[in-house]
């Protein structure tokens, strides 16, 4: 599986049910170059009184994460990718 494919499957998948009062969340996570790592060992958020929860339907990545991807950009490890997001607003802080 390609890098693209891993980081389109997961970001498409992730997300939180909170219906359930189960968290779910997947992430892409770099940690150095080539080396991707799709991780689900989250702590429940925290919110604040200006936060919002967002249950991901879809997610992008843009340049910058391609070129940190391929090692041309640096970048202190783990980071998490994919920072362009649509979805729903399931909870407000």
């Amino acid at each position: 599986m390609t890098a693209n494919s891993l980081i389109n499957e997961t970001l498409l998948v992730s997300g939180t049910l909170r219906e359930t009062g189960v968290i779910y969340m997947k992430a892409a996570v770099l940690y150095g170059k080539d080396d991707l790592r799709i991780e689900d060992d989250f702590e429940e958020p925290v919110f604040g009184a200006n936060d919002v929860l967002i249950q991901p339907s879809h997610a992008g990545l843009c340049s910058t994460d391609r070129s940190l991807y391929r090692g041309y950009v640096p970048f202190k490890p783990p980071l998490i990718l994919g920072h362009e997001i649509a979805g729903i607003i399931k909870e407000v802080g």
